[in-house]
């Protein structure tokens, strides 16, 4: 029996065998000194004196045999599953089989991710990953080297890496949390759910060891850090639609820049620390970014990057201080919320091209009554009018849309999209209605969303009607 009632063992390592054949002057192969190291820190954060951790290693059994049923059998046994990824992972049919075999466990049981921990022994592909595996972020125990990239611990850990101790001691760390989860044991300084999160941008790669150590310290002070999964590089719309997601569950965005602006790939041309901090702006999110007084920015070549890093609001100070400030942002009371004047109303009133020439007569008549007004772009590259177009969802005070000339797919699209953003808000509309314009016979909606007024001005721009939402929005 293992630490975790009701179950045999508690971690079952799946691993390719040639990832352990030991190199010169190394008496272990790689994976079992890691697994050995593992054991003593979970052992040692669960104060398990007893010795109850279980660990299974098929380092027995051989690799050209039939895949044996007692193999399913730990795995149907076994609290969590351990992945060392790595080429010959990949490679390797007796581990996909294994995968295969948890993955079924996993059906009959409905186990959650936070029970499959993903060690990255070499530089992976994404892409070439198995799809149950894309998506979460694991621990890399690997490093750029040049052109290249080199393994952590190899052929042996030594004092001169301390990367190595600081990645196995989070994974330990975050296993031995999971196991107290499972067990029932509150026991563990886990996030809490209920608290504000924050959102943490990813980082390059050199820094990667410093956004780990952020991230451990806000998770130990109990603060959810977000994201929880991997985002996909190759498109930027689906990183974007992934991180405003994120960014809406979160109090602060909070970034980590160094001298090197990471990869620009087309989607990104900018590098992703650029466009992650783009998106943030959109959002309008509370920002919070650092970087170390030994970078020297004047020596920082790519003139975009360069001018993220000089940016008044980056503050270069240790990392220490940089920790207590994020705790201390998250902690701050809300300011006291102030009335304004009609004078400070921002209404966006959105309208297809036969309707411009209505709207910009609704605008008129909303400047006359002291509010402020925003049109929806007629032209221009298709991302930049989408840009826009959620630009001004966000920022307005009061939507109306204009339903005229223009057809009721047009309305219903903008509708349907409107909810989307305006989910993403921190507070919500004061005045949502679609202002229905000359000519007089339409087809109905048929789409109806909290709070939404009808303007019924199909005869003529109608004042009386103007005026309920005027007033809708002014109190």
């Amino acid at each position: 029996m293992g630490f975790v009632p009701d179950h045999d063992h508690d971690v079952f390592v799946s691993y390719a065998h040639i990832d352990n054949e030991p190199l010169a002057g190394a008496t272990d192969g790689w994976v079992t000194t890691l697994v050995r190291n593992l054991s003593t820190i979970v052992r040692q954060k669960l104060g398990d004196r007893e010795g109850r951790l279980d660990v299974w290693v098929d380092d027995e059994l051989a690799g050209n045999v039939p895949f044996p049923a007692q193999i399913e059998t730990a795995l149907g046994r076994t609290a969590t599953l351990l992945v060392i990824m790595s080429p010959g992972y990949l490679a390797s049919d007796w581990c996909r089989q294994e995968r295969e075999a948890f993955r079924r466990v996993a059906a009959s049981k409905a186990r959650g991710v936070s029970q499959l921990f993903i060690v990255h022994r070499d530089r992976i592909d994404r892409r070439q990953m198995p799809a149950e595996f894309g998506e979460l972020l694991g621990y890399s125990f690997w490093v750029e080297s040049g052109r290249t990239s080199r393994t952590l611990g190899v052929p042996i850990p030594t004092s001169g890496e301390p990367e190595y101790y600081d990645r196995i001691n989070q994974l330990g760390s975050e296993l031995a949390g999971e196991l107290q989860r499972l067990r029932g044991v509150d026991g563990s300084r886990l996030a809490n759910p209920q608290a504000p999160a924050v959102f943490l941008a990813e980082v390059t790669d050199d820094l990667d060891p410093r956004r780990e150590e952020v991230r451990r310290y806000l998770n130990q002070a109990g603060i959810p850090v977000l994201p929880t999964t991997y985002y996909s590089h190759d498109d930027a719309a689906a990183f974007a639609a992934a991180m405003a997601a994120d960014l809406a569950q979160s109090k602060l965005f909070v970034q980590l820049l160094g001298p090197l602006p990471g990869r620009k790939p087309p989607s990104a041309p900018n590098g992703f620390p650029a466009l992650q901090y783009d998106l943030a702006q959109r959002h309008g999110a509370t920002i919070v970014q650092w970087r170390s007084r030994d970078v020297d920015v004047e020596k920082v070549e790519d003139v975009q990057h360069r001018a993220l890093l000089e940016a008044d609001v980056v503050r270069a100070c240790p990392i220490e201080e940089l920790k207590q400030t994020v705790v201390d942002e998250l902690r701050r009371p809300p300011a006291p919320s102030k009335s304004r004047s009609a004078a400070e109303m921002l209404v966006f009133v959105n309208s297809d091209g036969p309707d411009r020439r209505l709207a910009e007569q609704i605008c008129r008549i909303l400047d006359g009554q002291g509010l402020g007004y925003s049109l929806a772009m007629q032209a221009g590259d298709p991302a930049e009018v989408r840009t826009d177009l959620e630009d001004n969802l966000r920022a307005c005070d009061g939507l109306m849309l204009v339903y005229g000339a223009t057809s009721v797919a047009w309305v219903r699209s903008q509708l349907r999209q409107c909810r989307k953003v305006l989910s993403q808000r921190d507070q919500p509309l004061t005045a949502l209605a679609v202002f229905e314009g000359p000519p007089p016979d339409k087809v109905g909606l048929d789409l109806m969303l909290p709070n939404l007024q009808r303007l019924d001005c199909r005869n003529g721009v109608n004042d009386v009607a103007l005026q309920a939402f005027v007033r809708s929005l002014k109190s």
